[in-house]
């Protein structure tokens, strides 16, 4: 499993030889010090790539339109959670908020074609 990890305090991402993970709880320790560190939050690696071969993490901002021979010919622009399970979905966006399942057909057969990353919702919140 990879994770990337956010400084909520500095807003940044932490350089992840800097992480130690504790596996039970999924706490971020600081190499050096040891301790826990609150403020840093783990977001995983969904196992998907984008068309440019960019790694889609939790967090991450995606856009993505028409795809010869697929049905969605809107450009829309979703954010990646893993949790209950994986899923794309699109926020702040008035009337045309909806929820992607990876599961489905659409996305599970061009997902490497036609999403790419934007941002994230640490660094380009006026996009979420």
């Amino acid at each position: 499993m990879k994770f990337r990890v956010w400084d909520s305090k500095f807003k940044k991402y932490i350089n992840s030889s800097d992480v130690r993970i504790n596996a039970s709880n999924g706490e971020c320790h600081g190499v050096r010090s040891g301790g826990n560190v609150p403020h840093w939050h783990l977001e995983q690696f969904t196992g998907l790539k984008d068309k440019n071969g960019v790694d889609i993490c939790e967090g991450d901002i995606v856009k993505w339109g028409h795809v010869e021979g697929f049905i969605e010919r809107i450009p829309r622009i979703a954010v990646a959670k893993l949790f209950p399970a994986l899923h794309f979905e699109t926020t702040n966006l008035g009337e045309h908020n909806h929820e992607f399942h990876y599961g489905s057909f659409l996305y599970a057969r061009c997902i490497d074609k036609a999403m790419e990353v934007i941002g994230n919702i640490h660094e380009n919140k006026e996009d979420e």
